[in-house]
């Protein structure tokens, strides 16, 4: 699957200098072969010149490139996939993946315009009171992080996943870290076990779906194309979804964007979620870029690779 048109991630400095080397390589030969036929580099039109730095900065950053310098991003277990559930094993679960807190309203909570994505955390407090998920295929608890969507240009695509080989117009991920103790020495990106990820896949309705009132008029707040945050009128999480114990997919697979470390464990749920196509279109004019709105955010698909994948019921 190509991956023209999914979005470009900007991680950290690195990044920034594999597009500056880039751009000063591609420029080099350009002067090189403009000065072997007497024409001055310094003469090029400044349109043009433009044009030539966002052809190179846009291939530096297109997924199929990401390895370059994140090596784990070519790994044996990346993720997104496609879940094939009709050809699934089938597992009864031991214990019902349980979810604590999800209803509590936080302290606060931040909506953040991160100019790839919509991003959303929130303060509880005390850790008690933040939500957090255990049981199911988890053999410890994880704490709630963050919160971000995927969406493509229409609703033809637009989820990373796919089911059955169908791509949805959005995709929620909900980011969860591992609980530590005081004297639990061991860093977060030692081991990406330490993460799990709830999805949800999104299906157009005819109707508003109402549970994401709260959240999309937060995303209006910092919609544009500077990188910005506010302050929003806190809600619960499952304001946002429908928490499920069962009839879920499971998987270990990788983060969806650079650094991309494998090892992160995905539960995906298997009912999908609605969305009207006046919501998803507050979404997709939430970013901009200079070029305009950002109209699609999804890695393209990566090769199961033979990993262990199970259909999770009661």
């Amino acid at each position: 699957m190509s991956d023209r048109g999914c979005f470009s991630y900007i991680v950290g400095g690195t990044i920034k200098g594999i597009i500056i080397g880039g751009i000063l390589g591609a420029l080099g030969g350009l002067a090189t072969r403009q000065s072997s036929r007497g024409v001055i580099i310094t003469a090029m039109q400044g349109a043009q010149f433009l044009g030539i730095v966002k052809l190179i900065i846009g291939a530096l950053l297109s997924p199929s490139n990401w390895a370059r310098n994140f090596p784990e991003c070519s790994g044996n277990m990346q993720s997104p996939i496609d879940i094939s559930i009709k050809n699934l094993e089938k597992r009864k679960t031991r214990l019902p993946l349980t979810w604590d807190n999800y209803s509590n309203v936080p302290k606060t909570m931040i909506i953040e315009n991160s100019k790839h994505s919509v991003h959303g955390n929130g303060l509880w407090g005390r850790v008690t009171d933040t939500p957090s998920i255990t049981n199911g295929p988890l053999e410890n608890r994880y704490f709630f992080s963050q919160f971000h969507f995927h969406w493509g240009k229409d609703s033809s695509s637009g989820s990373e996943h796919t089911i059955d080989g169908k791509r949805y117009p959005l995709e929620l991920h909900i980011v969860h870290d591992r609980e530590t103790e005081p004297d639990d020495d061991l860093e977060l990106d030692d081991s990406p076990t330490d993460l799990v990820v709830v999805s949800f896949m999104f299906e157009v309705s005819d109707k508003d779906n109402h549970n994401l009132r709260n959240f999309l008029q937060s995303v209006k707040e910092v919609e544009g194309s500077e990188k910005k945050k506010g302050f929003v009128k806190p809600f619960a999480l499952d304001d946002l979804i429908e928490t499920f114990s069962s009839d879920y997919v499971t998987y270990k697979g990788s983060l969806t964007t650079p650094p991309c470390s494998e090892g992160v464990v995905w539960i995906i749920s298997s009912k999908p979620l609605p969305i009207s196509e006046r919501q998803l279109a507050i979404l997709r004019r939430s970013v901009r870029s200079d070029n305009g709105n950002l109209i699609q955010n999804f890695r393209p698909l990566q090769n199961r690779n033979g990993r262990d994948m199970y259909y999770v019921y009661n």
